[in-house]
């Protein structure tokens, strides 16, 4: 059952689970609390301003982001912020595997896009039609303007 604080439900997935046990073994109780707030007051504030988030993705970035400041991750060649971001991509990677991402991200754009060329015009997505559906000619911005009939 999803534990809720001031409203907000702390997302009940393995991957919050898995950061919160990280976090709670690793960090003093005032970190460890500190972080879990960051949480509440990130989804209350979201909720206030109407905005919509991923709270899984939310809640492992708040209770990661001062990792660093823990003997067992901090570094002393960087920011203990970005200590906190190093194993927070671990986790989420570790979670949310992408393999061959490149590749399939590409033929997602492609496919996705091949039958709406025109949609591509002021974007980098012409690039990947470009790259591969034999013949697209992207728009060209200039002639656009050259090309377009409106008085002078």
């Amino acid at each position: 059952m999803a534990d809720t604080v001031a409203g907000i439900d702390i997302p009940d997935t393995a991957l919050v689970a898995e950061a919160t046990e990280l976090v709670r073994e690793a960090a003093n109780p005032l970190i460890y609390h500190h972080s879990r707030r960051v949480f509440l007051v990130g989804s209350l504030r979201a909720r206030h301003h109407k905005l919509t988030f991923d709270p899984e993705l939310l809640y492992v970035g708040a209770v990661f982001h001062d990792l660093g400041l823990t003997t067992k991750y901090r570094r002393t060649d960087q920011r203990f912020e970005i200590d906190g971001a190093d194993e927070e991509r671990g986790a989420v990677v570790a979670s949310h595997p992408r393999p061959n991402f490149k590749n399939e991200i590409l033929a997602a754009f492609t496919n996705g896009l091949e039958d709406r060329p025109d949609t591509t015009f002021g974007n980098v997505k012409a690039d990947v039609l470009a790259h591969f559906v034999p013949g697209f000619v992207p728009s060209d911005f200039v002639g656009v303007i050259v090309n377009y009939a409106w008085s002078e």
